[in-house]
C-alpha cells in the first residue's frame, strides 16, 4: 500500500458541494480514502501542510478489497463516479501488465460540478480487458 497521510482535512465547501452530496456512502468512502493518499508538502516554515498540486497517486483494485473490504466492481464503480465528479482525475489507465497500476490525481473540478463551467473528463480507454470501458 502507497503511504498515506494521518489524517486529513476536508474543507467545509466540499461537504456542501452538490458533487459531494450526489455521491453514494461507499463513494464518499472512497474519497476520504483518495484524500488520505493524498501527497503533502509543507507550505512555509510554520510547519503546515497543504496537499500538492497534481501529484500522482496510486490505488489499486487489490488495496480496496484487501485492505477496506471494497470489491473491484464497487470500487471502480465509485472511482468513475469520483471522476465524473471532479473529484479525481484518471491519468494513467493500469493494465493487465504486471506493476502497471492506474494512476490518479485529486482534481478540484467538483467546484463547477452541475455547471455550464464544469469540465467533463472520461476514463482513458483501455485494452477492452476487465474493467475498462468498451467503444461504443
Amino acid at each position: 500500500m502507497d503511504k498515506m497521510a494521518k489524517g486529513t482535512y476536508v474543507e467545509a465547501e466540499l461537504i456542501l458541494s452538490k458533487a459531494f452530496k450526489e455521491l453514494t456512502g461507499t463513494g464518499k468512502k472512497v474519497l476520504l480514502l483518495f484524500l488520505l493518499r493524498r501527497p503533502m508538502e509543507k507550505v512555509n516554515g510554520d510547519g503546515s501542510w497543504s496537499p500538492k498540486k497534481g501529484a500522482e497517486m496510486r490505488f489499486t483494485y487489490k488495496e480496496a478489497e484487501n485492505e477496506f473490504g471494497i470489491s473491484t466492481s464497487t470500487f471502480y464503480r465509485n472511482s468513475g463516479d469520483l471522476i465524473d465528479k471532479g473529484f479525481i482525475d484518471l491519468i494513467h489507465q493500469g493494465g493487465s501488465l504486471e506493476g502497471d497500476k492506474s494512476l490518479y490525481t485529486m482534481s478540484e473540478r467538483w467546484r463547477d460540478y452541475g455547471t455550464d463551467h464544469f469540465i467533463v473528463k472520461d476514463r482513458p480507454e483501455g485494452m477492452g480487458i476487465g474493467f475498462t470501458k468498451k467503444s461504443k
